[in-house]
């Protein structure tokens, strides 16, 4: 089972820890402050998104750098099928229950949304699949990561051109944005808990398995190339989980989906390091403090402020050099360490007053 090794507290912790993610949701979006909404729902998104990249480049251990496209499946998807539901149901009844769960509890609303997503998921997935047996079959490495780039970029070109999708000005949402923090949050967790599960899992552990020598693999009886394929299609799963939520995030062109957001997932990939799914989660939250408080500052130097994504260069050049593993490398955030640290400060306190000398009476 997933938490068969989880102590007692630990688990504890883990279930505070998630009613804390949630309660804090619920707190921003009920808050007077847009930017912060803006800024929290976009690090719940993005960290989906890297955590789905991080299962093919991570977990895997393959160069994927498309996922941007799978986000663009999934976005599209997500607005196909609810306007399609607005249509069978009616814009008034839609409009009632979807278009203010953004400011309040509707139950059936979150019920429509999250129904959306899961289906846009399952859609994108299927392309995945498709993508997978394509090329993990036959490709690797450097090869793989332009034949996934070149497939975004062919998602990305068919759906500017689409008009009914709003062509190349932008895809026409009419679903007025009815996501909220809450809604991301929860569906970090569910992320977040179905990643461990399929880690876990043999099929989790044929993944590693073939992560760290597809040769030996092979030889104790793992299917390489299908144990790839059904990864990848997990990852685009994933992938197109973000995308739906995207859709209820913003609007956007179809053409925000192409290399440039690719390469930023995979910065944030890094940036946490290969194969840590927490350190996915910090870095995005890095990324998108940088892009959406940080050079939103008055002081910042007008040159970075209009070029933000400049800097992501200078980051990759300071990971390779000083820290190649990145932030947490393959290691995951840990209970245990949090405790282990909050007892040597504590420890360090009571020393520290003790050795501290009396006041001369």
């Amino acid at each position: 089972m997933l938490f068969k090794r989880m102590n007692k507290r630990n688990l504890v912790s883990t279930l505070v820890a998630i009613v804390a993610l949630l309660a804090g949701c619920i707190f921003v979006q009920n808050g007077e402050s847009l930017l912060w909404t803006k800024i929290i729902s976009k690090i719940l998104i993005f960290s989906i998104a890297a955590l789905a990249l991080n299962v093919v480049c991570g977990c895997l251990g393959e160069f994927a750098l498309g996922h941007g496209g799978f986000l663009l499946l999934g976005y599209t998807a997500a607005v196909l099928i609810a306007t399609f539901t607005k249509n069978m149901i009616g814009a008034d009844f839609y409009k009632e229950f979807v278009y203010t769960t953004r400011g309040g509890l509707q139950p059936l609303g979150y019920l429509i949304l999250t129904s959306d997503v899961l289906i846009a998921a399952v859609i994108t997935g299927l392309f995945g699949f498709v993508v997978g047996i394509i090329a993990l079959g036959r490709l690797k490495g450097d090869y793989l990561a332009i034949v996934t780039l070149g497939v975004s970029l062919i998602f990305v070109n068919i759906t500017k051109n689409i008009p009914a999708l709003g062509g190349a000005q932008g895809i026409n949402i009419n679903i007025n944005l009815g996501g909220s923090p809450l809604i991301y949050g929860i569906m970090l967790v569910v992320s977040i808990f179905l990643i461990l599960t399929f880690m876990k899992s043999r099929f989790g552990r044929a993944t590693l398995a073939c992560r760290d020598d597809n040769i030996a693999a092979e030889a104790c009886g793992v299917a390489v190339n299908k144990s790839k394929v059904l990864t990848f299609t997990f990852s685009a799963l994933i992938a197109g989980l973000a995308g739906a939520l995207y859709a209820h995030f913003n609007a956007f062109k179809p053409i925000e989906f192409g290399q440039d957001l690719s390469i930023e997932l995979l910065i944030i990939v890094v940036l946490g390091g290969l194969g840590s799914l927490t350190g996915s989660i910090i870095s995005a939250g890095i990324i998108v403090f940088y892009n959406l408080w940080f050079c939103t500052r008055s002081w910042v130097p007008e040159f970075f402020a209009s070029n933000p994504k400049i800097i992501y260069g200078i980051i990759l050049v300071v990971i390779m050099l000083f820290r190649s593993s990145g932030i947490l490398g393959t290691a995951e955030f840990s209970w245990d360490w949090f405790y282990g640290l909050f007892k040597k400060l504590k420890n360090k306190l009571i020393k520290n007053k003790k050795e501290t000398p009396k006041e001369v009476e």
